[in-house]
C-alpha cells in the first residue's frame, strides 16, 4: 500500500506528531494494517504510534488515515484512552491502585473488629 503523507503537524505541547495520510484501496483497511504499513514506511516506532482515523470517500477508492506518533510510550498511555474501558491506561492503572490499596484496608479493619470481638467474648465469659 502506497501512501501520501498530506499534512505533518508537530504538536509539541502534546510531544507528538500528527499525519494525515492518503492512500488508495478496495477497502477500508484495519487500523492495525494501516498503523504496521505507516510505521514500516517511516521508520516511526510501532508501539509510540496510535491511527485515530481511517475514512473512505464514498464512491472512490481513496482513504484517509489520521495518525499520532508520540516521542515516548509514557506519553501516550497518559493521553490515549482505551476505547474498551473508557478510560486512559494510566487512569486504569492508578484506580486499580486505589481499589488495592482499599481492599486491603478493608480487610485489616475486618480482622481488627474480629480480633476485638473474640477479646470482648472472652472477657465476658471469665
Amino acid at each position: 500500500m502506497e501512501f501520501e503523507i498530506i499534512q505533518e503537524f508537530k504538536n509539541p505541547l502534546l510531544k507528538r506528531t500528527e499525519y494525515l495520510i492518503r492512500f488508495e484501496s478496495d477497502g477500508i483497511p484495519k487500523k492495525e494494517d494501516v498503523l504496521k504499513n505507516f510505521c514500516d514506511k517511516t521508520s516511526s516506532n510501532h508501539d509510540n504510534s496510535v491511527v485515530k482515523k481511517v475514512l473512505g470517500k464514498f464512491g472512490t477508492k481513496e482513504v484517509t488515515a489520521e495518525i499520532f506518533v508520540y516521542e515516548d510510550l509514557e506519553i501516550k498511555k497518559k493521553l490515549e484512552i482505551d476505547n474498551k474501558t473508557g478510560e486512559s491506561p494510566a487512569e486504569a492503572e492508578q484506580q486499580g491502585a486505589q481499589e488495592g490499596a482499599e481492599a486491603q484496608s478493608e480487610q485489616g479493619e475486618a480482622k481488627e473488629n474480629s480480633d476485638a470481638q473474640e477479646k470482648s467474648g472472652e472477657e465476658v465469659k471469665e
